[in-house]
């Protein structure tokens, strides 16, 4: 239950609340990556020494994190790539050598409370169906794209996002 209603704050929330400030992108995957890789999965990060961007930094780093957990959740290998123009965009890519998404559910995949996986063997779902869903809303208020594709260097899921710098007022 408490997972289900963090899931669902997050979701709410999509990190509208956070002021946008100047970040280095780079450095914040780095620390996701790192943090993952304490936690047992088996991630790489592939990007420059330094990305800086206006952004909500907690909100992309819950964003990121939710798409790396469901990466582990699904495939051995996870790849995440940064490429972007300083102060102008960033572009990342979460890839994974899961199964994948088959493409007639990726925009389903997206909505919120649907579960492309049911629950496992013990009869329990593995989550609230909201986690997609969250990062495509946190995506969107920031003003960026996002699409589900398959990954070209490791064959699963690939989650590609892209963020333009956000306008902080005044």
């Amino acid at each position: 239950m408490e997972r289900f209603i963090d899931s669902a704050l997050a979701y709410i929330r999509s990190g509208e609340d956070e002021t946008p400030r100047l970040i280095d992108i780079s450095a914040l995957l780095n620390t996701v990556v790192d943090d993952a890789r304490d936690l047992g999965a088996n991630a790489v990060f592939d990007g420059p020494d330094s990305l800086l961007l206006t952004t909500r930094p907690t909100a992309l780093k819950r964003m990121v994190g939710n798409l790396i957990d469901n990466a582990a959740a699904h495939g051995d290998e996870i790849r995440v790539v940064l490429s972007g123009v300083d102060g102008i965009r960033a572009e990342i890519s979460v890839e994974d050598d899961g199964p994948g998404i088959p493409q007639e559910l990726r925009v389903d995949a997206l909505r919120p409370f649907h579960r492309l996986d049911r629950a496992d063997d013990s009869g329990e779902a593995k989550g609230a169906g909201l986690g997609l869903a969250f990062v495509q809303r946190t995506v969107e208020s920031h003003g960026g794209t996002i699409s589900l594709e398959t990954s070209a260097a490791l064959g699963g899921l690939a989650a590609r996002i892209v963020l333009p710098a956000s306008i902080v007022d005044g």
